[in-house]
C-alpha cells in the first residue's frame, strides 16, 4: 500500500529554524535595554541606585537560571518557545503596570516582574542555541555566534523603533517589550524544529542542482550561507555603533535620522534572514 504524506513526520528547514531563531532572540535579548526605562524607577518611586541596581540583577539572575535548560531536554524547543514568551510577556506587563500605575507595587512585587521577564528570555535562549547547535553540528561555532549576536542586538534593535515611535514615553516602551517579546518566540515556535542531518544533507545536496551546480552541504554550501548572515549581523551591529556615536557627540539629532535607522533595521534583518538561499525555497516540508 503506497505511504500518504500523514504516515510522515513534517519537518522545516534547518535554515528556517536558523531565522526563526534570531527573531526569538530579538525577543530574548531585551533584557540588555532596562536603562531605557530604569530612570522611571527613580523619578516615580524615588528608589535609590542600589535599588534600581537590584532589580536590574533580578533580571539578570532569572535569565541566568538553569532551569529553562532542564525544561528544554524534558518537552522541546517549541514548548520552550512559547513558555518563554508568556513568562516575557507576564513579567514584562507588569513591569509596565507598575511603572504606568496601574496597581500599587511594593519594592518585592516590582523585582518579581523584573525577574519573570528575565527568566522567560533564558527559555528563548536555551531551545535555540541547543535546537541550531544540533542542526548544524559540524558549524556550531557560526551559528551560537549569529544567534547570541541577535541576542546582544536585540535591545539595540528594540532602541531604534522606540526612538522613533515612542519617545520620550519611557513605560510605552515597555509595554511595546511586552507584546514584542511575548509574540516573538511564539511565531518562532511555528519555525523551529530539530531536523534528523541525514534528511538535512540529502535535500540540501540535491537543492543546488536547481542551479546547474553542485555543491557539498558540510563543506561549501554551508560556510557559504553562514558567511552571508554574519555579514548582516556584522553590519547592523556596526550600523548601530555609528548611529550610537553620533546621538552621543550631538543629543539634538534629527526625527529623521531615527526613521532612517528604523528603515535599515528593518531592511538588514530582512536581508539576514534571506541570506541563506534556501530560506525561500525550504518552506516547502521536509518529509521523513
Amino acid at each position: 500500500m503506497a505511504e500518504s504524506i500523514s504516515d510522515h513526520k513534517v519537518y522545516t528547514s534547518r535554515w528556517v529554524s536558523l531565522v526563526g531563531g534570531m527573531l526569538a532572540m530579538l525577543g530574548g535579548g531585551v533584557i540588555y535595554s532596562f536603562g531605557v526605562y530604569s530612570p522611571v524607577y527613580k523619578d516615580k518611586f524615588h528608589y535609590s541606585q542600589t535599588e534600581v541596581d537590584w532589580l536590574s540583577f533580578s533580571m539578570t539572575a532569572g535569565n541566568y537560571l538553569p532551569f529553562a535548560g532542564m525544561f528544554y531536554d524534558r518537552t522541546s524547543a517549541r514548548a520552550s518557545l512559547l513558555l518563554g514568551g508568556f513568562l516575557m510577556f507576564v513579567g514584562y506587563v507588569n513591569v509596565w503596570a507598575i511603572l504606568n500605575g496601574e496597581y500599587t507595587a511594593n519594592y518585592g512585587l516590582a523585582l518579581l516582574a523584573t525577574f519573570i521577564g528575565g527568566h522567560g528570555s533564558g527559555y528563548a535562549d536555551a531551545a535555540v542555541i541547543t535546537t541550531c547547535v544540533k542542526n548544524f553540528p559540524n558549524h556550531r561555532g557560526s551559528v551560537v555566534a549569529i544567534q547570541k549576536s541577535g541576542y546582544g542586538l536585540a535591545s539595540s534593535v528594540l532602541t531604534g523603533f522606540y526612538r522613533a515611535f515612542i519617545y520620550p514615553h519611557k513605560t510605552g516602551y515597555v509595554l511595546f517589550v511586552a507584546i514584542f517579546c511575548g509574540l516573538m518566540p511564539v511565531v518562532a515556535s511555528l519555525f523551529i524544529n530539530q531536523v534528523p542531518l541525514e534528511l538535512s544533507d540529502s535535500y540540501e545536496a540535491e537543492a543546488p542542482k536547481r542551479k546547474n551546480r553542485k555543491l557539498d552541504p558540510d563543506k561549501e554550501f554551508i560556510p557559504q550561507q553562514l558567511d552571508r548572515f554574519m555579514f548582516y549581523v556584522v553590519a547592523i551591529g556596526l550600523f548601530q555603533l555609528a548611529v550610537s556615536i553620533s546621538r552621543a557627540v550631538d543629543h539634538q539629532t534629527p526625527k529623521w535620522l531615527d526613521y532612517l535607522v528604523v528603515a535599515v533595521l528593518v531592511l538588514a534583518i530582512f536581508g539576514a534572514s534571506c541570506s541563506p538561499c534556501y530560506v525561500l525555497v525550504a518552506v516547502s516540508p521536509i518529509y521523513d
